[in-house]
C-alpha cells in the first residue's frame, strides 16, 4: 500500500502515482477498473460514507443528550429539597347568617 491514503478524507477518485484512475474507497483501499465500474462504486462508498456519517451524528446527539439529563439530574440532586410553603390559616366559619341568605331549608 502506498502513502496514498495516509490523508485519507473518504472515497473519491485519484490518479496514482503511474498516472492510472482509481477508486480510494471508504476503508482507504485503492481500486483499479473500468472507470465507469468506479464510478459507480465510488457512488455507493459516498452514500455508505454519508449513512455512517449520519449514524455517527446521531449517535453524537444520543449522548449529548444523554449527558444533558445526566447532568440535570445531578444538579437537581444538589438543591436543597423544597419545602411546601404553609397557606395562612383560613377561617371556614359562614360570615352571615346561613337562613337568612338561604332561607330555611
Amino acid at each position: 500500500s502506498s502513502g496514498i491514503n495516509a490523508e485519507y478524507g473518504g472515497p473519491r477518485m485519484i490518479v496514482d502515482e503511474s498516472g492510472e484512475l482509481v477508486l480510494l474507497d471508504n476503508n482507504g483501499n485503492i481500486i483499479r477498473g473500468e472507470t465507469k465500474d468506479l464510478l459507480a462504486l465510488l457512488k455507493k462508498n459516498i452514500l455508505e460514507e454519508e449513512i455512517r456519517l449520519a449514524e455517527e451524528q446521531r449517535q453524537r446527539e444520543l449522548e449529548e443528550e444523554k449527558q444533558r439529563r445526566q447532568e440535570a439530574a445531578r444538579l437537581k440532586a444538589l438543591e436543597p429539597p423544597r419545602t411546601p410553603t404553609p397557606l395562612p390559616p383560613r377561617d371556614f366559619t359562614l360570615p352571615f347568617q346561613f337562613s337568612r341568605v338561604f332561607g330555611k331549608m
